[in-house]
This record gives C-alpha cells, structure tokens and sequence, in this order.
C-alpha cells in the first residue's frame, strides 16, 4: 500500500466534446492510485548421480498493477489568457508571457476606438508576415484577448481556430489523470553440473526472461498517447568447461548464445507527435515503434598458471553481435511547439523603442505606436492554439537496420607477490572493435592496467591500495545504423559528406561535399543539379519546414510549419462540415497500409503546398535533416583510478577512505557541421552582467531579443540555407568524475552490525547524450557546453545494519534491517523551448547568457526496513515471514522539474525610460540567477498557486510509503 502521491489529480475539465462544462478557473481533485505487487517464485537442486551430476532449476515471478501520474491539466487556469480589464487573469510566474501581453493590451484598449484612422493600429501580422489593415487599438484590444484566450467555444474566432483548441483541451483533459503501470516479469533458469574425472568438470546453463512494463514513461508532463509498452524476452545457453593440467594450471572453455527480442509499442501508433514545450508531450515518440532483435554469440578461453610468487592469467573472446532492429525513426513526424515571438501574431507586440543601446531594435518605434513596452511573446500553449509550431519534422524510407559486428578482445596479467605484505598486479588488454562503413574500424585499443594491495605494518590490520588502468567501451550500435538509415551513401555504404573532394577537416566540407555531389531538389525541380558521381541513396528521407521558412528561402514561403499543420488539421476532419471534431491527419492513430505513420508522403507534399516530394535517392530534397558520421571515429575509453586505505582500529571495527578518478574522452555527440560562424550579439542579464552569443537568427521580427545579424538574412550563415541540419556524429565529448569515500563497519557480535559511508564526488561532462536533441546549443564551441552532468551527485550517504534477535524463546529468530539514503539533487537543464539563437535546433535551446545544467533538482531522503521471523519447521524445514517497508518515513521525493522557461528567463522585466535605466527588448522574466531550484506543486507564487505547468514546478515524484508482505518455506 502507499500515500497518495501529490501529483495524482483528476483532470480540471471531464472530457466533453462539446465543451459545455469548459471554464478557467477549475481545478482537479486529488485522487489515490493503487498499487498491487505480487513475488513469488522458488528453487530446487538435487544430484542425478551422486557426487558426480547436479541439477539446479529456480523460478522467479512479478505480478505489478500500479499506476502513474500525468499532471497535465490540474488547473484550467492555464487556458486564460490577457485581460482587458486587467483583474482575470490568474497569478502568474514571472516569466509568464502573459503579463507582458496585459500591457500591451490595455495600453491598447485606454487608446479606445474614437482615435482618428491615422491611429488605427495593423493588429494582426497576415500570414505572409506583413502587416495586417488597420483597425482601432480597443478593438485590436479586444481582438488580441480573444485570440490569446484557449476557448473552444468562442465564435469570434474562425472556425479553423475553434477546432484547433477543442483539439488541444481535448487531448489535455484525456491525457492527463492517473493511468496504468503494470509490470510484468518471469526468470528461468535451469543449470547441469557434471564431473567428468577429477580433472574435469563441465556445466550448462539456460536462463529465459520475459518482461512487460506498461507505459512505464506516462508520467510528469508526457501523457498517455506518447507512453509505450516495453516488452522482452530473452533466451540464453551457456556451457563451460574447466580442466585441470597440474595443480598450478589451469583452463577454462566458455561458449554461450543469447537471443533478446525487445519491443517497445506506443500506445497511439503512429499519430504525430506534439511537443507543447512545458505543457504536454503527446502523441507517438518520434523513435518509435522500436522493434529490436539481438544476437549474440560468444567463445572464450581462460588459462591459469603459478609460477613461484608470479600467476599469470591470459586468455581471449570472439563476440559476435548480430542485431536486426526496426525503429521507425521520425516516421510517425513530429511538431515542436514552443514560445515564440509575439510580432508572428501581432505587431503591437514589437517593443516601443528603437535606440537603447545594445538592445537596438532594428524594426524602428512599435508599430502600433504603444509607448514604453517591452513588448510580448506567445507562450508554447498559445502558438499551439494560433497553429505557430516552430519546426515540423518527418521521415520516410525503410528503417530497418541489420548488421553482425564482430568484437575481439585479447589479456595477459600478472599477480606478482613481491613480498608477504605487498603484491603487484599488471597487465595489457587488447579490443578491436569492427565495424562496418560507413564507420571504421579503430585498431589501437590497447588498454594498460597496473593495481597493488600493501599492508605497510605487516599486522594484517592496515591495508593501502591503488590502481589504474585504461577501459575501452563498445562503440554504440546505433552510431553506425545511424549513419547507415539516416544519411546519404554511396553504393558502397560509404557517407557521400565524407568523400575527399574537400577535405574533412574544412569548415563546412561535409555540406559542400553534399550538394555538389548530390545536388537539391524542391517539390521535384532542380535547385543544384549535383556532379551525379554518386547514387545519394538515403534510407530514410528527414526533412524539416520551420515557422520561418520565408526568412531561409525567399519567395519559397507557399509553406511552413503552419501552413502543414493547418493542411493536416483540415484533412479527413468532419468538424470542418460540422460533424466530430478529429482532429484530421493530425489526430490519426491508425497508418494507411504500407505506411509507417499517419502521414504518408503524398500528404506531405500535399500540406506543404509542393515544398516536399520525398524521395531516397538522387537530389537531395531541401530542408533535409542529414546524418553523417566523423572521419576518424573513436572508441570511447575512460582512465580510471583509485586509491584506498583501510584500518582496523578495533575488533570487528575498521575505517576506510577512498579516492576514485575517472576521465572519458570520445564520448558521442553530434554537432551540426552547416553552422558558419555567424558573429556574436550581445544581451544585458538582470543581474546587470552583459552576455555575448553567436546568433544565427536570420531575421530581428523571430528573434528574442529583436536583434540578429544582417550577414544571416535569407540563411547566409549556413554553408547551405537549404539544409535545414546536417548533425555529425563525433567523437568530441568527455567527461569527469572525482569521489571521495569515507565509510566506517561495525560488527558488534555474530548477529549485530552496523555500516556507514559518505561520498563527495563531482562529475563533469560535455554532453547528455548521443542523440542530436541533445546537441550543443552552440555547435562551434563544445567547451561552453561543459558543465556538471546530469548524474552528478555531490553529497552520498548510506547507513545499513541488521540486527538480530539476541533472545530466545517467543522474542528468538527476529531480525530487523533498515537502511537509510541520502543524496543531493542532480543538476538539470534550463530550456528556451525555442532554437534561441535560430541555428535550427529547437529541442536544446537554453535562455540567453544560460550555462549547461545550471539548475539543481531536489534532494533525495529515504529510509527502507525490513522486519523477518525465521522458525524451524520441524528438522530439515524453515519458515521465514517477512515484512518490509520502502519510504516508510513518507517522504514527497520530487522527480523532475518542468525546466521550460522560455528563452527571456534572465532578461530584466522593468519598464523605464532611458537615462534612468537600460531596458531590454522582449519583456524578461527578471531572474538575477541560473542556479535556481524545483517549487513544489500548490506553491503560493505572486499570489496563485504553482502548477506543474509553471516553470521550474516539480512535475513528478517517486513512489510513498510501501509496504510488502513475504513468505518463505525451505526444506
């Protein structure tokens, strides 16, 4: 049983669709969800032949029914929008875009309509980015509220816009609440024994696994449409045989075969994804379905030998590691909608200054001719409603991937016990680890490794030791089936980018070896015919239209990512003829035949107005998304050490310290290799420090801060406009990490012992992970991404004991066991939730002047126990009863934050006329730090209560109180 977890709530609104219940100002009711957990499972062992055969066989069983939580829509609050009369709206955070909009808007409204028409205002932006007819400034007020205002009721808008936020409300109000998370897992194992002669011995093993865990990732801000199913099964055979040459040699024989097959099912397959930043995730994961096939087939041989004060162990293994895996990547197409610009919308939302310097507002005095305003953006929620998605991704091809790669390793050691007290060990290891082009094979992984153990007072009661060595890792599977299903080959599977017509190291070689070779198509016609030297074959086609296509390629805005959104609402929706609001294409869970997701090719084509015609090989269509992989790719590998001392200082009383190092170099991470080096703008922080970044943003009118650079207009900061990115897979990133350990054990008779440790460590990276969501928001300056890592935990401390009954009688046979954790909190990201600095990458986008992982999550506190009885059963039997408690102090240990804070977060808010003071473009959010914390759910924040939808709100939790029950029988 548990407590009710803080984020379990009912959804604000029960789903309705016809919305005749909406409103803004309900909230949800707390709920309770359940947990049911059942293990069970045995063992049994027997000779087949006395001292000769044995058989051992075991079973293991979990049965789990819980559930998650999905705080998406506990407040309806989050659908209101500014207010004319200025008192409507809720509290707000401070970097709420809201705020910056009421401003505007009432500054608009006492302006009033019986201004002449010379006064009258553009209101809203047309489509094609100018300025709208003119209108006067209260009904543009008026205008604006409707507009910013999430109403699936309002018939002042057009009907397009109330099928669109019934659409949104909708999926808010049914993926958010409690939901199943039932888990699933059986284990098998069988084992034979057999002794062939005294000199022989001989076992097989077969072990079998099967799990299931249902939507194992519905919970914080994804809801249930982009949860998965996680399913596995995995068969494993392994036989040994060890023989004995004399009694100081040695050999061991190991053959074993796996087969893993690991599926992970969305719950909505194939519907577009949606990324709301800071609001929802919904819809099919944009990597999924991923259906995964693993082979594996391993020899070995170990040798043995003692020579006087030397044993020596080598020995080698052959791996071959087979994999067929079909992961539907970017097929289902993806949405990304963040904070965007509030001009995209309206022009009065322009700030009202033109010279305070460095904040020179290129678009000259606001338009509508409003007067100290630091003018707005749109929230992520309110460029949905207004159908403003920054980037809309798709691929299309075959994503299948199947490959056998070979690993070979070989190892000589030596234990050398030079003296009674002190003994040396040091040894090589050799791995190739082969792979396939378009990687290749690195072959001079050789791996040193020396350690020692030394008891300096000869009283066996201290002991130092130390080592080191260099540990290679296996380079990821998906580095090379990446570049195999993602980029442009060769005939013979080599990447086109990496041809030497340039060379490899020149900046934007790869991109200029792209379009000569292959050349670029728009809708089918020939932008850059290409040298034809290459069949540019391209397993899967990416291709990306953002919200600012005009900007990149002029005269070519017939679309972007809201003209294919609007095409995709529309089509196959009855709402648009009056009937059941579906949501068209981009409600589809269910894929045409022969297609990978709801969104075929000829849809998109047909959304994108001609933009896109797909196709695998030959020109390459632009605003492709291009894989490719690093010239001279390398293995990673760490250089690891320690170094200990331990002391006895009593009977069954001893003290330890301990230092650990480790330092990673050619970690994984892509950097996209079309950026040029555009020149740096710079921004004033609320803190009053100035900060300079490179800018790629091609226009003033989408950029955050209204500035950009005039060498970037219509994509000159790109070695080609028209690829939209081209992310390389390097071997750049490293990592560091330093502990140190103090750990004290107690043992105070046979039955009672106590233990403690504390660790200080830091851990130091440049990169979160391979995958290019997680590119450096500067892709020509890895260094600005170092930073603490996502794992680093500074403080550690554990303290276990147990404890048995120490009488007899009734009170015999008890024994208690607690064990207590504590750790601080683990850095995380602060998030833009937009490309900030227009290089085209919206997933990693930071706000501007933001270090990598400046904020810090919450501490973790823990206290578990276990309480048992054993009782003899007569004399070969026992009995054991169990009970065990996990969290038992009930402790609320958050999650995850909802780091989305917008790209304005350490901008100042105040409103000022110069000389007084200096005041930015954009309306900030005023924050003076980047090292900020998690708020806790229900919060007073300004006067309201924080949801998980506010920045920097704790958005998940781990599990309450548990307890669980046990019974054993051995006999």
């Amino acid at each position: 049983m548990d407590a009710r977890d803080p984020f379990a709530f009912s959804s604000a609104l029960a789903p309705d669709p016809t919305f005749s219940n909406f409103n803004t100002d309900a909230v949800g009711k707390p709920i309770k969800n359940s947990l049911s957990r059942q293990q069970y499972g045995g063992a049994i062992g027997f000779p087949v032949t006395k001292n000769k055969t044995f058989l051992f066989a075991s079973f293991e069983g979990l049965r789990q029914n819980s559930q998650n939580s999905v705080p998406l829509l506990t407040d309806s609050s989050i659908f209101a929008g500014p207010s004319i009369a200025g008192n409507t709206l809720p509290a707000l955070a401070p970097s709420d875009p809201r705020l910056a909009q009421q401003q505007v808007i009432q500054q608009l409204y006492n302006l009033g309509n019986s201004v002449p028409p010379s006064q009258w205002v553009p209101c809203i932006t047309n489509p094609d980015g100018s300025a709208g007819t003119p209108i006067p400034p209260a009904s543009c007020a008026q205008l604006l509220q409707n507009y910013l205002t999430v109403n699936p009721n309002s018939g002042f808008l057009s009907q397009r816009n109330q099928l669109v936020e019934g659409f949104i409300v909708n999926q808010l109000e049914n993926n958010g609440g409690v939901f199943p998370y039932d888990t699933r897992q059986y284990l098998a194992s069988v084992r034979l024994d057999h002794r062939i002669s005294e000199n022989d011995q001989v076992f097989l093993r077969y072990n079998y696994g099967h799990g299931l865990e249902e939507s194992p990732d519905v919970q914080s801000l994804t809801g249930f449409s982009r949860g998965s199913a996680v399913q596995g099964y995995n068969h494993t055979l392994l036989a040994s045989w060890f023989h004995l040459f004399s009694p100081s040699t040695s050999n061991e024989v190991r053959a074993q075969g796996s087969y893993n097959h690991v599926n992970v099912i969305p719950n909505e397959a194939a519907e577009v994804g949606l990324d709301v930043f800071g609001v929802a995730n919904l819809g099919t994961n944009i990597f999924l379905p991923n259906y995964e096939m693993l082979r594996r087939y391993e020899f070995a041989d170990n040798l043995t030998m003692t020579k006087g004060h030397h044993t020596f162990r080598l020995g080698g293994e052959e791996l071959l590691r087979g994999n067929h895996t079909q992961t539907d990547v970017f097929m289902p197409g993806r949405f990304e909608v963040g904070p965007i610009t509030g001009g995209v919308l309206s022009p009065c939302f322009d700030p009202s200054w033109a010279s305070i310097s460095p904040y020179n507002n290129p678009l000259g005095t606001n338009p509508c001719g409003l007067t100290n305003v630091p003018g707005a953006n749109l929230s992520s929620l309110q460029a949905f409603s207004l159908q403003f998605p920054t980037i809309f991704e798709d691929g299309f091809g075959t994503p299948t991937y199947s490959k056998t790669r070979p690993f070979t390793a070989a190892y000589w050691q030596d234990t050398w016990a030079l003296k009674s007290n002190f003994t040396l060990t040091y040894g090589i290891r050799y791995e190739l680890d082969t792979q396939y082009l378009p990687l290749r094979t690195p072959w001079h992984n050789f791996a040193p490794r020396v350690s020692f153990a030394w008891d300096p007072f000869n009283d066996h009661k201290t002991v130092i030791r130390g080592g080191y060595g260099v540990f290679y890792g296996q380079i990821y599977d998906s580095i090379p089936g990446v570049d195999l299903a993602l980029g442009v080959l060769n005939s013979n599977h080599t990447t086109v980018e990496n041809n030497t017509k340039y060379a490899s190291g020149y900046p934007g070689s790869q991109v200029l070896n792209l379009v000569d070779i292959c050349g670029l198509q728009k809708g089918g016609g020939v932008v850059a015919s290409g040298d034809g030297s290459s069949p540019c074959n391209r397993q899967v086609g990416i291709y990306i239209d953002p919200i600012d296509l005009g900007t990149l390629l002029p005269g070519s805005a017939t679309s972007n990512a809201q003209v294919i959104f609007q095409n995709l609402f529309a089509q196959g929706n009855p709402g648009f003829s009056g009937g059941v609001n579906n949501g068209g294409v981009i409600g589809c869970t269910t894929p045409p035949p022969g297609s990978y997701g709801c969104i075929t090719a000829a849809d998109l084509t047909a959304a994108s107005n001609g933009l896109f015609l797909p196709t695998n090989s030959g020109q390459v269509p632009i605003l492709s998304v291009v894989f490719s992989n690093q010239v001279n790719y390398q293995s990673p590998y760490s250089q690891q050490a320690e170094f200990g001392i331990e002391r006895q200082l009593g009977p069954g009383f001893s003290l330890s310290a301990s230092y650990i190092y480790s330092h990673t170099v050619h970690l994984p991470v892509a950097i996209d290799t079309n950026l040029k080096d555009s020149g740096f703008v710079s921004a004033t922080l609320a803190n009053g420090k100035t900060v300079s970044y490179r800018d790629w943003n091609p226009s003033p009118s989408i950029d955050p801060l209204y500035q950009a650079i005039p060498a970037c207009a219509n994509g000159g900061c790109f070695y080609s406009p028209y690829i939209a990115q081209n992310n390389r897979y390097t071997s750049a990133g490293s990592a560091l990490y330093q502990g140190g350990i103090l750990e004290v054990k107690k043992q105070f008779n046979k039955t009672t012992a106590i233990m403690a440790n504390y660790t200080y460590s830091h851990a130091i990276d440049t990169t979160t992970d391979f995958n290019s969501d997680y590119g450096p928001q500067d892709n020509l300056n890895m260094s600005a991404e170092r930073a603490a890592s996502n794992f680093d935990e500074r403080h550690k401390v554990v303290i276990a004991g147990v404890l048995d009954s120490p009488w007899r009688g009734a009170l015999s046979g008890f024994e208690v066991a607690p064990i207590f954790n504590y750790n601080s909190g683990h850095p995380f990201n602060l998030l833009s939730g937009e490309p900030t600095n227009g290089d085209n990458h919206p997933t990693n986008g930071r706000p501007i002047g933001a270090p990598r992982n400046s904020g810090l999550g919450p501490n973790y506190a823990n206290l578990d126990a276990r309480i048992s009885w054993h009782h003899k059963v007569g004399e070969r039997s026992t009995l054991l009863i169990t009970a065990e408690g996990f969290n038992i102090s009930n402790r609320t240990n958050y999650g995850s934050v909802n780091n989305q804070v917008g790209p304005l977060f350490a901008i100042p808010t105040g409103i000022c006329l110069p000389p007084a003071c200096v005041v930015p473009e954009g309306g900030g959010s005023g924050y003076t730090t980047f090292n900020v914390h998690g708020i806790a759910p229900g919060t007073k924040l300004n006067g309201g209560t924080v949801s998980s939808s506010t920045p920097l709100a704790f958005t998940s939790d781990f599990p309450k109180r548990e307890i669980q029950l046990g019974l054993r029988f051995s006999f």
